[in-house]
């Protein structure tokens, strides 16, 4: 992480972002760290949101304490869960933790193609996200069927190839 902050340092990164960070659960633990992590990076970007990105089979281990302490302190903070829908993650330590997003796992696309009915489940994730003030973003997006049929069914993000490849550092700052 502090490898990130040092590359953040080079880059004119727009202000009024989102910065999704992949870190460990365990992360959170170390609470006297993270602190001083937060306090450089908003010292940089006091007005970017920072998006801490857990994998699914990790969330259940966030410090819920340890959490709470740290959103109070910093508000912009906010938490993902990664992976959603590979099935590692059961539900009640899901709602637990409640994350501010869910990144829906690239496989549902091959699992809607393989299993038509599967649209009524994804489509009560859907809701029920939209219900909990949870945004969710669609991984794996290749075309623009794929990116008409996840808007279609009311999400509002989506991630990959079809958008753009992985950038370089130095076209980061061109990203509004």
């Amino acid at each position: 992480m502090e490898s990130l902050l040092d590359k953040l340092e080079t880059i004119d990164l727009a202000q009024d972002v989102r910065l999704f960070v992949n870190v460990y659960a365990k992360t959170f633990e170390q609470k006297e760290r993270m602190c001083l992590w937060l306090e450089r990076f908003y010292r940089m970007f006091p007005h970017t949101t920072c998006v801490f990105e857990i994998l699914e089979h990790h969330l259940g281990n966030v410090e819920l304490a340890a959490w709470t302490d740290l959103k109070r302190e910093f508000p912009l903070i906010e938490l993902a869960q990664d992976d959603f829908g590979i099935g590692e993650q059961d539900l009640i330590r899901f709602l637990e933790v409640k994350p501010d997003w869910l990144k829906l796992d690239s496989s549902w696309m091959t699992t809607l193609s393989r299993h038509p009915e599967s649209v009524s489940l994804l489509q009560a994730i859907v809701d029920w996200a939209g219900a909990e003030g949870i945004k969710l973003i669609a991984e794996g997006i290749e075309t623009s069927e794929q990116s008409y049929f996840y808007s279609s069914i009311g999400i509002e993000y989506e991630q990959g190839y079809f958008w753009s490849v992985p950038q370089r550092e130095a076209v980061l700052s061109a990203i509004p």
